[in-house]
């Protein structure tokens, strides 16, 4: 592969959040309450067709417009977050909790049983990946994605950045998320889409909740985008010390990938 760079960058983001019912304290189904689908999202906000929301399964997406700075980025989502939020009943509200087991009786119809519209593949083998079944498991889960759109995309090229976005968050996530059961559906390392964007697909919706995780996210990313300009690139080694941490939630791994790569972390 020839050396590139990642030039005249943007991004955006998809992200998941359920919906809470305050007097059962539980998560629903919400069908019933979230504008558009994956099909037809609705566009609450015509100035760009970004500002969307669509129902995924059970929960409330959203999509953000395009942003180049951390506070474009964050007051993006506390747009789409607000905006949600403000057409729901008083006993609904969003909840940015990575994953949930959902009671069966909001689990019946066509979409709650769908587990995805467009295939992902893993950047390190550059390969599709197998789409979880969610028909069989009440597990449900939300995540925050990052979409990046470049000068003269390529595949393979993007595949190293998305190696590069493990190294400065995936990587990360998992000394600073508290341990859910998401990842046994969605969030291997590596997983990624790509067609008009880069999409990262490693986050959970725990990282979209607050400034200070959000701004995390973005300095991050834009970390990850220049440590690939200055011709970084994640090797062999590095991965297979990435998938040893994860696979046995190895904190002291974790810790030194961060301190050994002078990896940024959020103050929380």
């Amino acid at each position: 592969m020839k050396d590139f760079k990642i030039e005249n960058w943007s991004l955006g983001s998809d992200a998941e959040m359920f919906l809470l019912d305050r007097e059962t304290n539980e998560v629903i189904n919400g069908k019933k309450f979230v504008k558009g689908s994956k099909d037809n999202p609705y566009n609450f906000d015509k100035s760009s067709p970004f500002w969307c929301t669509s129902l995924d399964g059970i929960s409330a997406e959203f999509n953000i417009a395009p942003c180049t700075t951390s506070k474009e980025w964050n007051a993006a989502f506390e747009k789409c977050i607000t905006y949600i939020n403000s057409t729901l009943p008083p006993n609904l509200c969003t909840i940015h909790t990575p994953a949930v087991r959902v009671n069966p009786k909001e689990l019946r119809t066509k979409e709650a049983r769908n587990s995805g519209c467009t295939p992902s593949w893993s950047a390190y083998s550059l390969r599709e990946n197998h789409p979880p079944d969610v028909s069989v498991t009440t597990l449900r889960t939300c995540c925050t994605h990052v979409h990046m759109k470049y000068k003269d995309m390529r595949f393979h090229e993007a595949a190293e950045w998305i190696k590069a976005m493990d190294l400065f968050l995936g990587v990360p996530s998992l000394i600073i998320e508290p341990m859910n059961e998401r990842r046994m559906l969605y969030g291997t390392l590596g997983e990624m889409r790509f067609n008009s964007t880069v999409e990262y697909r490693v986050l959970s919706s725990f990282f979209s909740q607050s400034e200070e995780l959000r701004t995390w996210v973005f300095n991050n990313t834009v970390n990850a985008i220049n440590w690939i300009n200055e011709g970084n690139r994640v090797s062999e080694e590095m991965h297979q010390s990435f998938e040893q941490a994860m696979a046995t939630n190895d904190v002291d791994l974790v810790r030194m990938i961060i301190e050994e790569n002078n990896i940024p972390m959020p103050s929380i």
